[in-house]
């Protein structure tokens, strides 16, 4: 069974490790090694927190207490660091590996790299940048061409006025 296991994780495309209660790598798969950077045999035994970072002072204490007591973690957002230094924006999701007894024996990390969803988020975001920009110039030509479209209509009033008040004029001149 432990076997199946080993080739389930290694099958996945996200990188999975297992971590003992003392939060160093017992098991790692290849999907690991190609967003870290390190090999197999360089994973293992390292301490997770080494290259597994958060923004927030507290947050994998509170994240392991949470595990600790059962909880499962799900898309926590976090930063992994490779092995040149580059950080890479994960999803981590984590269960706890509990003993019959009931001891947290370890946990089971996966995380997603997030990179492409953040370009593919930010290239949205700019589409919609530019077409808001775009349906703003467009509502100022149709405020540009309406106001033009009431001027235009104020000159043919008053053209038309003019001339029927030449015609009256010319009637009323030839009738004298």
């Amino acid at each position: 069974m432990a076997a199946v296991i080993e080739l389930v994780i290694e099958a996945m495309v996200d990188a999975v490790g297992v971590v003992d209660a003392e939060g160093r790598i017992t098991l790692a798969n290849q999907g690991a090694t190609r967003l870290t950077g390190w090999a197999l045999d360089e994973l293992k035994g390292r301490v997770i927190a080494s290259f597994l970072v958060d923004e927030s002072s507290g947050m994998r204490t509170v994240v392991r207490r949470r595990i600790e007591d059962g909880d499962i973690l799900r898309r926590e957002e976090s930063w992994l660091v490779s092995k040149e230094g580059k950080r890479i924006p994960v999803s981590v999701t984590g269960s706890p590996v509990i003993t019959p007894t009931g001891e947290l024996q370890g946990i089971v990390l996966v995380a997603r790299d997030i990179r492409e969803l953040r370009q593919l988020l930010a290239d949205k975001e700019a589409e919609i940048g530019r077409r808001r920009k775009a349906e703003e110039e467009l509502r100022a030509a149709k405020a540009s061409i309406e106001t033009q479209l009431e001027e235009a209509r104020k000159h043919l009033l008053l053209a038309e006025r003019r001339a029927t008040l030449g015609t009256l004029a010319g009637g009323v001149g030839h009738e004298l």
